[in-house]
């Protein structure tokens, strides 16, 4: 039987399973009768998450002239798509816990995924494509598919991971050749079995299509993010002047955004990522 995303999937099904808090949003937020107020009274039974909400309330994404002292105001200030994005990236370290792989660095692993999802997130609102919320979530798990093939198929993706350095090709043609399909389409098929909606995980599977026929800005603008992440991430790490930086030019034109609205959308993505991995005792010296 060949090797398919789905397949995969299934076999890390007790490895990648959601947290009963995740599992319990996912119902709330899938009901037409439920409503932020519903989310609060489920991260109140969660003490440690409660904390996080309040926290996150009361942090400089949201500046708030008088101070959030209890969850019912932090339910109203966060609304219902920013305590999902919290409960998600808050459990996402868990879920990424559960399958760590020697393979890739952990902490920094977690520390880009919040990054690309803080910054699809921005880039989402400054295109106007809405608040962003479900591309923060996409953003937050396009490369959970890596972590999946690490686990089920550790020495070829040693293997990816090897010729990719040698030869400088792109890790995503290289998974193509050797298993006809890339992680982000892993990806996609684990949010699917999660029943996060193809808004979340529609991008993420067209991510490497060379031709896109729906959810073309979605998908291109999970790119920008990705791509820009990229981009600043040596930055970061070697200390490349800004101006050295090459940002996708193609992307830019495609939304008709220009240096200066990047920079913007970056500086928030920082101070954005800064909050959440500071609230959720994740920092660390990547990007925040």
């Amino acid at each position: 039987m060949p090797m398919t995303p789905d397949s995969l999937v299934n076999d890390t099904k007790q490895l990648l399973s959601l947290p009963k808090v995740l599992l319990k949003a996912n119902e709330l937020l899938n009901s037409d009768r439920s409503d932020a107020d519903d989310l609060g009274t489920l991260v109140g039974h969660d003490p440690a998450l409660a904390a996080q909400v309040l926290k996150l309330a009361n942090s400089a994404s949201y500046r708030r002239s008088r101070a959030v002292d209890n969850l019912t105001q932090a339910t109203t200030v966060l609304g219902t798509d920013g305590l999902r994005n919290l409960i998600y990236a808050s459990k996402s370290a868990e879920i990424f816990d559960g399958i760590s792989s020697e393979l890739i660095d952990m902490t920094s692993f977690f520390h880009r995924s919040i990054y690309v999802a803080a910054l699809a997130k921005r880039l989402a609102v400054i295109c106007k494509m809405g608040r962003g919320d479900d591309q923060y979530l996409s953003g937050l798990f396009n490369d959970i598919g890596k972590l999946v093939l690490y686990s089920q198929q550790p020495a070829l993706a040693e293997e990816i991971l090897r010729q990719s350095e040698v030869s400088k090709t792109p890790i995503p043609e290289l998974e193509n050749t050797k298993l006809s399909f890339t992680s982000a389409e892993v990806s996609a098929a684990l949010l699917r079995q999660w029943h996060l909606p193809e808004t979340i995980w529609g991008p993420i599977a067209r991510l490497h299509c060379r031709s896109l026929t729906t959810m073309k800005d979605e998908t291109m603008l999970l790119r920008l993010a990705i791509s820009i992440t990229d981009s600043i991430e040596p930055e970061l790490k070697n200390t490349i002047p800004p101006e050295q930086i090459a940002l996708p030019t193609d992307l830019l034109v495609y939304f008709d955004l220009d240096e200066v609205e990047i920079g913007v959308a970056v500086m928030a993505a920082n101070s954005e990522c800064d909050d959440v991995l500071a609230i959720i005792n994740q920092q660390g010296p990547m990007f925040c």
